[in-house]
């Protein structure tokens, strides 16, 4: 995530960036700054990781899995300024909640709204976006609850009250400040706030937090397969109906392919409930996880035919493991291209390179210390395995000077961890 260090505003309720300004006079916004948090990492670079809140009691707090990803422990600060550390006790990478165990905060967690979030209705987002702690946006409700990611079984409150790095884990509240949602993306594709955020419902953590809490939130299954929704051309094609899902790949060994699925196969049924969007899968195979089977409609040479698959062995601790750490990159990898004289003349979209805040045209002057200052030293530079996070200083072409941090481990760019992606925008991973 983006920071500008540790502008601590305590106290005090700040209303800027893009989609309005929240008024000072509203009591519900002082209870929703109360009981927001600013999260940092414990380690050496007490590096500034989002924002949470206060849940329930107060006892606990909530944010984004990804803001504590990979940390057992975290620094919170509080509006009143007094920080205090925080033990992760409960994550779920996919659905992407934490549960965060609080000391300081009795009495003062935010309730939920009693009813889900409606178009139109005007919503505050709280939470510390650039690193400018305690801020406040307004906007509304912009659209019905949709599922972002077809391979997660949420559906997200779309808004436009302004968004950026660093909102991520904070709460979306009423005029009353009551909690309508859990801030924790942006519109793909873009760095900043252009209009679209998105929120985990209250109603959804309602469902996951007490689960994760008591240990008995279970896995979304893998079974092992990649789909795609059979379109009006895959229709014509097949000469089928244009219903369903079309199983594109089989993982060998998996769920999927044990339970007699194959790639060719369209799935119309999960569970007896027919699929109408890709992202029903999801839901049905959260919901099969309880009984550890699903049973399966397909056609097949348009001959239809039930399957049962057995989602047991995705149920043996009923959390999602945290994936292993990838030993090293490649400079390749974090998506930047050097010169023989230093310069910037390529960064990928979405990277840990642009992420980190290089630009094109930027030349590298050093790495982790060491300067660069020869071809050679460029070459070594591009042959390196990164087997740490790069501190980076750059030129920028106006002669100013900038350290970057460049962290492939960051969960927003570990590919081990991507979720739901296949090879093209039509197919997703199941």
């Amino acid at each position: 995530m983006l920071g500008f260090g540790r502008l601590v505003f305590a106290g005090a309720m700040t209303a800027v960036l893009g989609a309005g300004v929240a008024r000072a006079d509203e009591p519900g916004l002082d209870r929703a700054i109360a009981a927001t948090l600013v999260v940092h990492s414990l380690d050496s670079t007490e590096s500034f990781l989002g924002s949470a809140f206060l849940w329930g009691g107060g006892r606990i707090a909530v944010t984004c899995a990804h803001v504590v990803y990979g940390q057992a422990n975290v620094e919170i600060t509080f509006a009143d300024g007094h920080d205090e550390t925080a033990r992760v006790v409960a994550r779920d990478p996919v659905r992407d909640v934490a549960v965060l165990e609080v000391s300081g905060g009795e009495g003062r967690g935010l309730q939920p709204a009693p009813a889900p979030a409606v178009l139109a209705q005007t919503v505050y987002a709280v939470g510390a976006p650039l690193g400018v702690d305690f801020t406040v946006t307004r906007g509304m409700v912009s659209a019905r609850p949709r599922q972002l990611n077809p391979a997660v079984p949420i559906r997200l409150v779309q808004h436009d009250a302004s968004v950026n790095n660093g909102n991520s884990g904070g709460p979306l509240v009423d005029r009353q400040g009551r909690v309508l949602g859990m801030n924790s993306q942006i519109v793909d594709g873009s760095d900043h706030f252009i209009g679209l955020s998105f929120a985990i419902s209250v109603a959804d953590l309602e469902r996951i937090v007490p689960a994760l809490i008591a240990g008995t939130l279970r896995a979304v299954p893998v079974v092992g397969l990649r789909l795609r929704p059979v379109d009006g051309e895959v229709a014509a094609a097949l000469n089928v109906a244009r219903q369903g899902e079309l199983v594109d790949y089989v993982e060998p060994g998996g769920i999927a392919a044990l339970g007699g699925l194959k790639a060719g196969d369209i799935i119309t049924e999960m569970d007896g409930k027919r699929l109408t969007q890709i992202g029903d899968v999801a839901f049905r195979l959260e919901a099969a996880a309880v009984s550890g089977n699903i049973v399966v409609d397909v056609l097949r040479d348009k001959v239809a035919m039930k399957r049962t698959l057995d989602l047991a062995a995705t149920r043996s601790d009923g959390l999602v493991a945290k994936p292993p750490r990838v030993p090293s990159y490649a400079v390749a990898d974090v998506g930047v291209t050097v010169s023989d004289t230093g310069q910037i003349t390529g960064l990928q979209d979405k990277s840990a390179a642009m992420q980190g805040g290089l630009k094109p045209g930027d030349v590298l002057l050093a790495v982790n210390g060491q300067e660069m200052k020869t071809p050679k030293d460029i070459a070594a530079f591009r042959s390196m395995q990164i087997k740490v996070p790069l501190l980076l200083l750059a030129r920028m072409p106006d002669g100013v000077t900038k350290h970057v941090i460049v962290d492939p481990w960051h969960p927003w760019f570990d590919p081990l961890i991507a979720m739901g992606v296949g090879a093209g925008p039509n197919l997703v991973s199941f």
